[in-house]
């Protein structure tokens, strides 16, 4: 009986997370199928798309606008954004290439929010951890970051996988998640490098955490 209850707690678990997931990607899908940017390529987004494009098509990072012939290398923005969108970027930009960079933002958003529940789930009960990833999934600002060629996304969904690799590697006393989760850290300061001054803080939690948790 024990089993069989066990067996259908997970099965709930798994439909529940299933159905979670779906509501967030949809969100995202429906949102950036139907949202018309008005010149998506400005501003930042501009400094990106040209590192992105140089770094594909001439192997330098540099911010020239692509149309350029002369490309001087510079080191204004962070590498990690350029990076991620150079796979899906194209000269000259297209509405297709923004969709593509939108798509792969919307999994990646999709799972931060699944990676947010199994967070929360070291610190609350799964009904809260479940209403903590609901409202991550339903999140406005969330779901909009998705449609624009900007660091958002991808720091989000770096920075909660820094903190969830991070709490797995204090509760397994594990150094190799340890290190997992510093290189996590280091792409989403070379992403965003705000996160940085979290060093610190962060530094004083696990030496509190380090002294606190009994010896596996």
């Amino acid at each position: 009986i024990m089993q069989t209850s066990s067996n259908q707690s997970l099965i709930y678990k798994l439909f529940t997370l299933t159905l979670l997931l779906a509501i967030a990607f949809s969100l995202r899908l429906y949102y950036i199928n139907h949202t018309l940017i008005d010149t998506p390529i400005r501003a930042d987004a501009k400094d990106y798309y040209s590192y992105a494009v140089n770094i594909k098509n001439h192997q330098i990072y540099s911010r020239t606008w692509p149309s350029n012939p002369h490309v001087k290398p510079d080191a204004l923005r962070s590498p990690g954004y350029p990076f991620f969108i150079s796979e899906f970027v194209s000269w000259p930009p297209a509405t297709s290439m923004i969709w593509t960079i939108s798509f792969w933002q919307a999994l990646l958003d999709t799972l931060t929010v699944l990676m947010t529940y199994f967070l929360a789930r070291y610190f609350l009960s799964n009904k809260l951890a479940f209403v903590t990833a609901l409202l991550t999934a339903i999140s406005p600002h969330l779901i909009s970051a998705t449609s624009y060629v900007l660091t958002e996304t991808l720091f989000c969904f770096l920075m909660t996988a820094s903190l969830l690799v991070l709490t797995i590697a204090i509760n397994k006393k594990s150094s190799l998640i340890y290190f997992l989760a510093g290189t996590l850290f280091a792409l989403a300061s070379l992403t965003r490098p705000t996160i940085q001054y979290f060093i610190v803080p962060l530094a004083i939690g696990l030496f509190i955490a380090r002294i606190h948790l009994p010896d596996s």
